[in-house]
C-alpha cells in the first residue's frame, strides 16, 4: 500500500508539472519569436532608409544634409562629441562643453543638456567611442568598406559604410533600438491575452500592414521620438505587468525605461500625463487596487525626479502637466484609501450598502475632480516659478477648437502637415481593419466595465490577481482596461495632431491583437465562462477572418513601402555649406530659416542664432524677429534686428521667400506689415550686390547669403 501511494503521488507530481513546463516552453518560444521579429524589424527599417536615400552612396556632408531641420540639429551634438574625441578631448571636458554651449543660440551661452534632450546623442557617441576602443585593443580597424562612385559632371567620390563610420553607427543604433518596440508590443499582447499564440500571430501580421501609420523612423532617424518611443513601449509593458501583480523586478524596469523615455523626448511629459490620468481614474472608480497604484507610482515619481535632476530642472518640465499630475497622484493616494478599504483580500465587497448606481457619490466626485485638479496645480506651478516655456503647446491645442485664434508660433506648427488634423489616415487604418476592429474591441471592454460599475462591482477587481490565470469571470482586468484607456487617449491626441499617430497606431494594433485571444471572447464578447475548446475555435475563426480581411489592402501597403526607391540630392544646399565652411570665419554667426541654420551648425559647426527646438520662449521670440527677413521690412530696420544678436550672415531661401503654401501659411503672411518683401528685393539684385547694410557674398539658384556690412 505504501509503495502504491508513493507511485500515485509521484504520478500526480509529474502530471502537475506538465502544464508548468508547457508554460515555460511557451514563454521561451514567444521570447524567441520576439527577438527574431525585433531583428527583422530593425533590419527592414535600415533597408527602407537605404532604399529611399541611397545613403551608402552619399558623402559625409550629404548624409548630414539628408537629416532635415531638427534632425540635423540633434545630430550635430553627436558629431561634435565624436570630433572632440578624435582630438583626444576627455569625455568629462566634452560633456562639460555641452553645458556651456556657444554654438546653438549665439551669442548666448546655454546648457544644451538642459534644453535639448540630447542624452541619446551623448550615449550613442560614448558607445561609438567604446566600439572604436575595443577594436583598437584587438588591433583590428572597425569594420567599414569604401567604394568609389562616378557622377555625371562631377568629380568621382569615395564613400564608406559600416559601423566604423560615425553616421552609420548612429543610424544603425537608432534602427537597432526600434527592436524594443516590437519586444514591448509582443510582451504586452502576450500578457494581456493570457499567453495566446493567436494574438501574437495577429500582431506580427498587423504591424507590417500598418507600418507607415506606426512609424516614420526609416525616413527621419534622429527625431526625438525615434529614441523615445521604443523606451515607451517597454515602459508600457512594465505597467501592464505590474497591473497584473507580477514580479516586483518590473518596478525596476518601469523606473529605468521611464527615465530613458523622459531623457529622450521633450514631449514625454505630455505622453505620460495621459497614463497617469488613466490610472488615477481607475483608482478613483475602484477599478484599481491602491496597493497596485502605489507600486506604479513610486517608480514613476522617482524616474521623473531623476530626469529633472539630470536635465538641470528646466522650467518646461518643472511646471509641466506631468509634474502637476504626479503631485495630484500623491495626494490621491491618501484620498483613495477609504474607497479601497471596502475591498477585502479576495476582491469581494465587504459592504453591501445600496447606493445610487451602486457607486458612492464621493467616488464620482473624486473621479470628476481629478483633471481639474491637475490643471489647477499646473497653473499654480507656472505662477510660482514664473515659466511659460510650454504656452505654445496650449495655444496649438486652442487653435484645434477655435479656428479664429492664431499666433505666429501656432501658424508655424499648424501649417505643417504633421501638426494638422488626421484626415486620410482614418481611411488607411480602416482599410486594414485596424481602426474598426480596435473600436469594436474597446467598446466591448467599455461595456463590461460600465456593467460592473453600474452594479457596484468595481471593487471586484482582484487585489491579488493571479498572473497566469486564464481570465477572471468577475470583471475586466485592470491591465486590459488601462490599455484600452491609453489607446483612446493616444487616438484623441493623434486625431488633433497627426504626427502623434505613432503613439495611437501601436496601441490600436495591441488592442486588435488581444481581441483574437480566447480569453477576450470569453470575457468581453460572450461574457460568460467558456471551455477552452469552444473559445479557441471562435478565436481561431476570428483570427483567420481578421488576417484575410486586413491583407486585402495590407499587402499593398507592404509592396508600396518595399518598392520605394529614391536618392537624396540637394546640390544647392551642399554648395552653400561648402562655401560657408571654406570662406567664412569659424566664429561668424548665422541666421535664417530653422531648416538651413540647423544644416549650417551640423555640417560646418558655425554658431547659429535660431534653431528648430522650439520649447523656449526666447527662441520663439528670436524666430519671430528673424523671420521678418522673409516679410516686408526695410534693410535699415532688419539690420537692427540682426545686430541684436551680433549676426554676421543671413541666409535667404527661395523656397521660403517664393514657396506656395496654402493660404495663411506663407511666412510673409504671418506678419501684419505690407510692402516689398526683404527677401524678394535681394533675390532680384545681381550677384555681389552691396548696400549700406548688406552684401551678397554667395548665391545659387536657391540661396542668397547676405553678409551684414559693419
Amino acid at each position: 500500500m505504501g509503495r502504491q501511494a508513493k507511485a500515485r503521488s509521484k504520478s500526480k507530481a509529474v502530471v502537475s508539472a506538465g502544464p508548468s513546463n508547457n508554460k515555460w516552453l511557451a514563454h521561451v518560444f514567444v521570447g524567441t519569436i520576439a527577438i527574431a521579429a525585433a531583428i527583422i524589424y530593425s533590419q527592414s527599417l535600415a533597408t527602407f532608409h537605404e532604399n529611399a536615400k541611397f545613403f551608402s552612396a552619399l558623402e559625409t556632408n550629404e548624409r548630414m544634409l539628408s537629416f532635415k531641420s531638427e534632425q540635423a540639429f540633434y545630430y550635430s551634438f553627436y558629431k561634435d562629441l565624436v570630433d572632440l574625441r578624435k582630438q583626444s578631448v576627455g569625455w568629462l571636458n566634452a560633456v562639460k562643453g555641452l553645458t556651456h554651449d556657444t554654438l546653438s543660440e549665439s551669442p548666448s551661452t546655454i546648457n544644451a543638456l538642459s534644453r535639448f534632450n540630447i542624452y541619446p546623442e551623448v550615449v550613442v557617441a560614448w558607445l561609438f567611442d567604446v566600439y572604436q576602443t575595443v577594436y583598437s585593443w584587438i588591433g583590428v580597424p572597425p569594420p567599414k568598406s569604401c567604394s568609389t562612385y562616378t557622377r555625371q559632371g562631377l568629380p568621382s567620390m569615395t564613400t564608406c559604410v559600416g559601423n566604423g563610420v560615425p553616421e552609420y553607427f548612429y543610424v544603425n543604433t537608432v534602427f537597432g533600438l526600434q527592436g524594443l518596440t516590437i519586444i514591448g508590443m509582443i510582451g504586452t499582447v502576450w500578457l494581456l491575452s493570457h499567453n495566446s499564440l493567436l494574438s501574437v500571430l495577429v500582431l506580427l501580421v498587423t504591424i507590417p500592414f500598418n507600418l507607415e501609420e506606426m512609424t516614420r523612423v526609416m525616413w527621419t532617424p534622429p527625431l526625438r521620438e525615434s529614441f523615445g518611443f521604443p523606451f515607451l513601449m517597454i515602459q508600457m509593458l512594465a505597467v501592464v505587468a505590474l497591473l497584473q501583480q507580477r514580479h516586483t523586478l518590473w518596478k525596476v524596469v518601469l523606473f529605468v525605461f521611464t527615465l530613458a523615455f523622459c531623457l529622450s523626448w521633450q514631449f514625454a511629459g505630455f505622453v505620460l500625463v495621459t497614463q497617469m490620468v488613466a490610472l488615477l481614474h481607475m483608482l478613483a472608480l475602484n477599478l484599481l487596487p491602491i496597493s497596485t497604484f502605489s507600486n506604479l507610482l513610486m517608480p514613476l515619481v522617482t524616474a521623473w525626479v531623476c530626469s529633472l535632476v539630470l536635465q538641470f530642472c528646466p522650467s518646461f518640465l518643472t511646471t509641466s502637466l506631468y509634474t502637476a499630475a504626479l503631485l495630484v497622484a500623491v495626494i490621491s493616494m491618501r484620498l483613495a484609501n477609504p474607497h479601497n478599504s471596502t475591498i477585502n483580500s479576495t476582491g469581494n465587497d465587504s459592504s453591501k450598502q445600496a447606493l445610487p448606481f451602486q457607486i458612492q457619490s464621493r467616488t464620482l466626485l473624486f473621479a470628476g475632480s481629478l483633471f481639474p485638479a491637475i490643471l489647477i496645480t499646473k497653473f499654480l506651478l507656472t505662477a510660482i516659478f514664473g515659466a511659460g516655456a510650454d504656452t505654445h503647446i496650449f495655444d496649438i491645442l486652442r487653435t484645434k477648437f477655435d479656428s479664429s485664434f492664431s499666433t505666429f508660433d501656432t501658424q508655424l506648427y499648424t501649417c505643417a502637415a504633421e501638426f494638422d488634423f488626421m484626415r486620410k489616415e482614418y481611411r488607411s487604418q480602416s482599410e486594414t481593419l485596424l481602426l474598426p476592429m480596435a473600436t469594436c474591441a474597446i467598446l466591448a471592454i467599455a461595456a463590461v466595465t460600465l456593467r460592473y460599475l453600474w452594479a457596484g462591482r468595481g471593487a471586484t477587481l482582484q487585489e491579488k490577481e493571479k498572473p497566469q490565470s486564464a481570465q477572471t469571470s468577475c470583471g475586466v482586468s485592470p491591465a486590459m482596461l488601462y490599455v484600452a484607456l491609453q489607446g483612446c487617449a493616444f487616438f484623441a491626441m493623434a486625431a488633433l495632431i497627426m504626427r502623434l499617430k505613432l503613439l495611437s497606431t501601436p496601441f490600436l494594433i495591441v488592442v486588435v491583437s488581444v481581441s483574437a485571444s480566447p480569453s477576450f471572447w470569453s470575457t468581453f464578447v460572450l461574457q460568460r465562462p467558456m471551455n477552452n475548446g469552444s473559445a479557441r475555435r471562435i478565436a481561431f475563426i476570428y483570427t483567420v477572418l481578421l488576417i484575410s480581411g486586413s491583407a486585402v489592402y495590407g499587402v499593398g501597403n507592404i509592396n508600396r513601402i518595399t518598392n520605394r526607391i529614391g536618392e537624396f540630392n540637394d546640390a544647392a544646399t551642399l554648395e552653400l555649406m561648402e562655401y560657408v565652411a571654406k570662406s567664412t570665419p569659424r566664429d561668424a554667426s548665422f541666421a535664417g530659416s530653422m531648416v538651413v541654420t540647423s544644416a549650417i551648425k551640423c555640417v560646418t559647426s558655425r554658431p547659429i542664432i535660431n534653431h528648430p527646438h522650439y520649447e523656449n520662449a526666447e527662441v520663439r521670440n528670436r524666430t519671430q524677429l528673424l523671420y521678418q527677413g522673409f516679410a516686408p521690412i526695410t534693410d535699415a530696420d532688419f539690420v537692427k534686428v540682426l545686430d541684436q544678436y551680433n549676426t554676421r550672415y543671413f541666409v535667404l531661401d527661395a523656397s521660403w521667400c517664393f514657396g506656395k503654401r496654402r493660404s495663411g501659411c506663407n511666412v510673409w503672411e504671418l506678419y501684419s506689415q505690407s510692402g516689398s518683401r526683404f527677401c524678394k528685393r535681394w533675390f532680384e539684385k545681381p550677384n555681389h550686390a552691396k548696400t549700406n547694410h548688406f552684401q551678397i557674398v554667395f548665391q545659387n539658384k536657391r540661396y542668397r547669403l547676405l553678409k551684414v556690412v559693419t
